[in-house]
């Protein structure tokens, strides 16, 4: 079962993403994707995890990519999101 949720930037002030799927790979990355996974990318972050899960959404945190330093290397700043359940399903035809 795949789930859609409302992905809540938190900082520095609470702000709406937008509404898609959630992807997480064992390197730590997780990538907040558009419609069923087949849209944009809305929002990435590195060395997440996963803060607590409660029964109306889950809270992760990890490190934003927020520019290139002078030189090149590219900088990040803490984020968290708040992943808000919806009743919405996507479906595999």
């Amino acid at each position: 079962m795949d789930r859609a949720y409302k992905i809540i930037k938190q900082l520095p002030t609470p702000g709406t993403i937008g509404i898609g799927v959630l992807s997480v790979d064992r390197g730590g990355t997780a990538l907040a994707i558009a419609g069923d996974g087949d849209g944009e990318i809305l929002a990435r972050l590195d060395r997440v995890k996963m803060d607590w899960v409660a029964k109306n959404g889950i809270m992760l945190s990890g490190m934003e990519p927020d520019g290139c330093g002078v030189h090149g290397a590219l900088k990040y700043k803490y984020q968290q999101w708040w992943l808000v359940y919806t009743s919405q399903q996507q479906s595999h035809e």
